[in-house]
């Protein structure tokens, strides 16, 4: 029996007789560590368990031909192959022992062994990743896996193109080490288009947090993955040796491996099988439950479980032989959790998917925990993702909920209305439940009503301080007038009562005022003229006093802009303001009388002379005007 033993760069070293690995022993070449395969064989060994001694290894067989189709050894003299069938003759390519007298050939290179080449894998990666690629290429090896990679495994002088496509057409898998440089090389987007055309399976390993970009993204559609950036290294690399050195590559290219699904899931999508399976999960799991709550009685609801357990099996059976690449078979030493047999693990699925339904998420996550502690399956594990981020992204919302609300409320309380409703609006776009809306949509409501409070408060004390300065100005028709309009817009009780607290200011002045007033008694003549440096009869104004002699104001008379009418007015002394008395028209008649009151003293003005011009303009016009009070 012929062994080959794994070398320094980790290619296999043989064939070797029993006796020449005993040598190969004792002079040191190898030890008791050193991977070691029998010809044949399934697995790698340690040298110890693999190779019996010299004393105990089979005498070989007698040679005999070797058929040149399957390259089967056969009996001497056999005509035709035990194996294939096929004749062994010289035409057919038979190989004859050599001659007993012939010196023996060298032998012919050795065949690399069948498992050692079968899972040799091409490690594709940037060369900004090139450290990372060589440590997983390291331990990959020291688990029996063998590794091409570049630089490493290019022949000197050789082109490098031409090595990159030998290596993956001579490799029988392929190994991706996605990052944010592979995502920016063509090469390795070039290695991976190659390595599909070869059918060869794909591994995608994760050295980084990243996502693949969209060239990557297309080719890896469907492609499971390991998350391998957070440390230690080695755990996450154990599955992917144990895969390659257990599983060989599937016609396609794309692995089936046994037992649990390799990766942690799809790079991007869920095919829509799996989401018709989960719906139909979900569904019969809601039945079940259901059912149970309206019985007590434990054996319906055992039975209620096996019944449920048996649906979802032939349901979940017909969509994995329509998503064939997506199906696993379960190995032999998996657990019966692993196949759906279990009524535990179908139960505790159905909780979950319930729970889930219900938005219960911390419930679901319990449940999903416990039912992939029985049994990792992949449709499971991703239910306890979605769960898990389904937990997080509430228990986000909800803190930024509770954040706006309390950003409102201190806005709130500093006054600042506009900045309040904007949190409490913000605060209703992350509610997570209609309580919680309308909570947040009410609070920004009364925000929005203390805008259009404060907005009128301060139009009321925008009027207020103008009857202020016309109090000062003892212009009391005017103030009086201000206070009228303030109390019409005050919004609330404070701004009635500042608006009632200035009148109440204001009739006190003016009955001071009154009560301090002295008598009038004065008769006078005032006149206007539209020619310019004609002689005047009348002054044009004339001072109005109280019997003590004190001015109280000035009267005039002015022609308008077009002549036909003129205007007679009344300046007060001390606060320099003017009221518009009467009017007086060209076709007015002479001893025509207009009366008006202005300060508590009444105004008589009769015409005593009024003569028009040229187009109707009034040219001279005299009033006598009597003031009493």
């Amino acid at each position: 029996m012929n062994y080959y033993y794994a070398g320094g760069d980790g290619q296999p070293v043989g064939p070797l007789t029993a006796g020449q690995m005993q040598d190969l022993y004792r002079t040191g070449t190898i030890d008791d560590t050193t991977w070691v395969i029998e010809e044949g064989a399934a697995d790698w060994k340690p040298y110890a368990a693999a190779v019996p001694s010299v004393e105990d290894d089979p005498a070989p067989p007698p040679a005999g031909p070797e058929c040149r189709h399957c390259l089967a050894g056969n009996p001497p003299g056999a005509r035709f192959c035990e194996s294939c069938g096929e004749p062994l003759d010289e035409a057919a390519g038979a190989v004859l022992p050599p001659a007993a007298d012939a010196e023996p050939e060298d032998p012919p290179p050795p065949a690399a062994p069948t498992v050692g080449l079968s899972k040799h894998a091409f490690l594709s990666h940037s060369s900004r990743d090139h450290d990372v690629a060589l440590q997983i290429c390291e331990i990959l090896e020291s688990r029996g896996v063998s590794c091409w990679i570049a630089p490493r495994d290019i022949d000197p002088g050789t082109p490098y193109d031409e090595e990159i496509i030998r290596g993956i057409e001579s490799s029988q898998t392929f190994i991706l080490l996605l990052s944010g440089s592979s995502n920016e090389s063509q090469h390795v987007k070039r290695e991976l288009m190659r390595a599909l055309r070869a059918s060869h399976p794909i591994y995608p390993i994760r050295i980084q947090k990243v996502e693949p970009g969209p060239k990557l993204e297309y080719l890896l559609e469907g492609i499971h993955w390991v998350d391998a950036w957070a440390p230690p290294l080695e755990e996450h690399l154990d599955r992917l040796a144990e895969l390659i050195l257990t599983a060989g590559p599937d016609a396609k290219g794309h692995r089936a491996p046994a037992g649990r699904k390799f990766g942690v899931g799809p790079l991007w999508r869920v095919r829509r099988g799996w989401r018709i399976a989960g719906g139909i999960a979900v569904t019969l799991s809601l039945l079940a439950v259901a059912w149970a709550a309206m019985t007590w009685r434990t054996g319906i609801i055992s039975g209620i479980v096996d019944y449920v357990t048996r649906q979802m099996e032939s349901r979940l059976g017909a969509v994995g032989e329509r998503e064939a690449p997506r199906t696993t078979k379960p190995a032999d030493d998996d657990p019966p959790a692993a196949t759906g047999g279990s009524g535990r693990y179908a139960a505790l699925v159905a909780e979950g998917a319930e729970a889930a339904a219900a938005r219960r998420w911390q419930d679901a996550i319990n449940a999903y925990e416990a039912a992939v502690a029985l049994s990792n399956q992949f449709e499971t594990a991703m239910a306890l993702d979605r769960a898990k981020n389904a937990l997080r992204g509430e228990r986000e919302t909800a803190v930024a909920y509770a954040r706006a609300i309390a950003a409102g409320e201190l806005s709130e309380k500093k006054g600042d209305f506009r900045e309040a409703q904007r949190d409490y609006e913000g605060a209703a776009r992350s509610a997570q439940s209609d309580a919680d809306r309308a909570q947040a949509l009410d609070k920004a409501r009364r925000a929005g009503e203390s805008i259009a409070l404060q907005a009128r408060r301060e139009d009321v004390d925008r009027i207020l301080r103008a009857a202020v300065e016309f109090e000062g100005q003892k212009d009391w028709d005017r103030c009086s007038e201000e206070c009228g309009k303030a109390l019409a817009a005050a919004p609330d009780e404070p701004s009635t009562n500042r608006v009632l607290e200035l009148q109440k200011r204001l009739a006190s002045a003016m009955a001071e005022e009154v009560k301090n007033r002295r008598p009038v008694e004065q008769t006078f003549q005032i006149g206007c003229m539209s020619k310019s440096g004609a002689p005047r009869k009348y002054p044009a104004s004339g001072q109005v006093r109280d019997v003590s002699g004190e001015v109280l104001g000035e009267l005039a008379i002015e022609i308008e802009f077009f002549g036909t009418t003129a205007k007679m007015f009344f300046t007060r002394a001390k606060r320099n303001s003017r009221a518009d008395l009467c009017t007086f028209r060209n076709d007015d008649a002479v001893g025509l009388v207009r009366v008006a009151e202005v300060d508590g003293v009444s105004f008589s003005f009769r015409i005593t002379e009024l003569k028009n011009g040229l187009a109707e303009r009034i040219e001279t016009l005299a009033i006598q005007v009597t003031a009493k009070r």
